[in-house]
């Protein structure tokens, strides 16, 4: 499963089950699913190991 990115455009408000992040010089604004419902209270971000990895890896 990839990472799916909903960009939301018209609206500021969040829908339940999903954050914001901002990315770039420019703060393009970027809506990512997740979820509580991991059994340690931990946040649930619905991708694949691999590929959260190596994104993960690429942040300064």
């Amino acid at each position: 499963m990839a990472i799916r990115l909903h960009r939301i455009v018209s609206s500021k408000k969040v829908p339940k089950g999903y954050f914001v992040v901002y990315v770039g010089e420019n703060q393009k604004r970027f809506v990512i699913p997740f979820g509580y419902s991991h059994p340690t209270g931990g946040l649930s971000i619905p991708c694949n190991k691999d590929i959260f990895l190596e994104v993960t890896s690429l942040l300064n």
